[in-house]
C-alpha cells in the first residue's frame, strides 16, 4: 500500500503560513489582557488579604505611645482611587469596633504635613525603592506601624506584610520592629513569619 503524498505548491505553502501567522498573533494579542487581569487579580487578592492581616497588627499593637495619633493612613503615590478603595474596605470592616475611619494620603504630602504622626500607614500601592525607603525610614523615626502587602516589601524594611506559601501568615520584619520601638502582642510574634 503506497500512500498518496501531494506535493504543496509554493503558494499554498506561503498562504497556509500566513494564515498560521495570523492565528498565532491572533491568539497572543487575546492572551495578552488576561495575563494583566491575573496579574492584578492577584495584586487585589494580596491588598484584601493584607488588610485584614493589617487591622489584626494593629489589634496586636501595645503600650502605643501618646506622641502616635489615632489616625490611619492609606498611602499612594499615583493611584488615589486604589488608596481611597483599601480605605474603604478597611473601614467596612471596623466600622463597629471604635477605630477612627481610615484617610488616604499621597506620599509627598507625608513630610510637608506639618505635626503628622498617624497610628499606622498602609502602603496601598507598589513603590519603587527610593519611595519605600521614604516610608520605612519615616515610620521608623515616629514609631509608626507600616504595612504593605507587596512581595519585597517588608524585606525592604516595611514593619508588617504577608507571607504566601502553602498558608497566608502575617510577615514581621524583626529589625524594624526593633528599630521603631513598636511593641507587639507575642501572640502575633509566634504566628508571624519572621524577616531578621
Amino acid at each position: 500500500m503506497q500512500r498518496c503524498i501531494q506535493p504543496l505548491t509554493r503558494g499554498k505553502g506561503i498562504a497556509k503560513l500566513a494564515q498560521g501567522v495570523q492565528l498565532l498573533l491572533l491568539c497572543l494579542l487575546l492572551s495578552l489582557p488576561s495575563q494583566s487581569l491575573v496579574a492584578d487579580s492577584f495584586s487585589d487578592r494580596r491588598a484584601h488579604v493584607g488588610i485584614k492581616l493589617f487591622r489584626t497588627l494593629l489589634a496586636a499593637e501595645q503600650n502605643v505611645t501618646s506622641d502616635a495619633g489615632d489616625d490611619i493612613y492609606f498611602v499612594y503615590v499615583t493611584d488615589q482611587t486604589l488608596a481611597e478603595q483599601h480605605a474603604l474596605q478597611f473601614n467596612e470592616s471596623t466600622a463597629y469596633s471604635g477605630t477612627p475611619p481610615a484617610k488616604t494620603i499621597a506620599l509627598d504630602a507625608i513630610s510637608h504635613t506639618k505635626n503628622f504622626t498617624p497610628r499606622a500607614l498602609f502602603i496601598s500601592q507598589k513603590l519603587n525603592s527610593n519611595e519605600l525607603a521614604t516610608v520605612v525610614h519615616y515610620t521608623i523615626e515616629q514609631h509608626i506601624i507600616s504595612f504593605s502587602p507587596y512581595e519585597g516589601d517588608v524585606e525592604g524594611g516595611v514593619l508588617g506584610g504577608l507571607s504566601v506559601e502553602a498558608t497566608i501568615k502575617p510577615l514581621i520584619n524583626i529589625t524594624t520592629l526593633e528599630s521603631s520601638g513598636i511593641d507587639i502582642k507575642s501572640f502575633y510574634l509566634k504566628v508571624a513569619k519572621r524577616h531578621e
